[in-house]
């Protein structure tokens, strides 16, 4: 985790939004060989920031895929539920709940996908981050440092 203070202050002048923290900065770089199973797929990142920023940061020629957004099949949720969302479910705010949601973002057919966002290089992608989405296909890409997928992410509070 490190700060990138430059970069936050290109998002804040694209978005015309104001960060002032704490936030979260990483790389993360993802193979194809990597376990799908390892993390929740289909997953919000409320607990993480307010805004996530994505940027794309394979060459042209590497730039497979993207991030797509969701929606829950059923209760129809495109966010992560608040207290409201989930009295109307008639579900409890407890771990059993969140742990029953976490599951399902690894069963992909209880999703609809939305939308769909192609990865470019050096393209950003902010959004807020209690909207569901993945990174897609689910498979990553490359069997190599210099050829998987690689992305800088951002979890930004204003």
């Amino acid at each position: 985790i490190q700060d990138d203070p430059k970069t936050i202050l290109q998002i804040e002048d694209v978005s015309g939004l104001r960060f002032k923290g704490p936030n979260i900065v990483f790389y993360r770089r993802q193979y194809e060989s990597d376990p799908t199973d390892s993390l929740v797929f289909i997953h919000s990142d409320a607990n993480l920031g307010r805004y996530t920023a994505l940027i794309y940061l394979n060459s042209p020629n590497q730039c497979t895929g993207g991030t797509a957004f969701w929606k829950m099949r059923g209760l129809g949720w495109e966010r992560h539920p608040d207290l409201e969302m989930l009295q109307k479910a008639r579900l409890v705010d407890c771990p059993g709940t969140w742990d029953i949601i976490n599951d399902i973002g690894n069963e992909e057919d209880k999703w609809k996908k939305t939308r769909f966002v192609e990865m470019k290089w050096n393209r950003l992608l902010l959004f807020d981050s209690f909207l569901f989405h993945s990174r897609w296909p689910r498979v990553p890409f490359g069997d190599e440092i210099n050829n998987a997928r690689l992305i800088k992410c951002f979890f930004l509070n204003p």
